[in-house]
């Protein structure tokens, strides 16, 4: 006598569970439920840190902007978590893309970073700037959006218990 596999009996029993978790993971195959993840993770290769804050602070958009969750939610019992999802919201969708463009044009001119490292000469006699003196901006300004990440970051993962609707 052959012996049938527990799944394959089961399958084969008229059980309504077992047809609708099937119905259920072949819709989610083809439409997967959470397609928002995915939209805004790269095709190209980023480092996992990357992929961790795209996707974090894009829980807290989606939760906020989709999840409608200002509209559905009384926050009067817990205001400076409602507070503390609106800073967090202010700073991923404006703030924190304003601190990237004010970083990018704190680099140097090419030129500057070319006499600092004799590639040009230096034909106008000029004093070489200091690594400081050419960098410093950015790596303040570098230094600032990490620690403000990081910040959210740690709030978001601490906090995550207040992100469903």
């Amino acid at each position: 006598m052959k012996i049938i596999p527990q799944k394959l009996k089961d399958f084969l029993t008229f059980d309504p569970y077992i047809w609708r978790d099937l119905y259920y993971n072949i819709k989610c195959w083809f439409r997967p439920q959470n397609r928002w993840v995915m939209k805004n993770i790269p095709n190209r290769w980023v480092d996992k840190d990357t992929i961790i804050e795209t996707i974090l602070f894009d829980c807290v958009v989606h939760y906020i902007e989709e999840e409608k969750t200002f509209e559905k939610i009384e926050w009067s019992n817990t205001p400076e978590i409602e507070n503390m999802l609106k800073e967090i919201h202010q700073w991923v969708k404006t703030d924190r893309k304003l601190k990237f463009k004010e970083r990018d044009a704190a680099y140097p001119p090419f030129g500057e970073v070319m006499k600092r490292v004799g590639g040009m000469g230096n034909p106008d006699k000029s004093p070489k700037k200091s690594y400081e003196e050419l960098y410093g901006e950015v790596e303040r300004l570098e230094k600032f959006i990490e620690s403000k990440d990081t910040e959210y970051l740690r709030w978001i993962v601490e906090h995550r218990e207040y992100l469903w609707v």
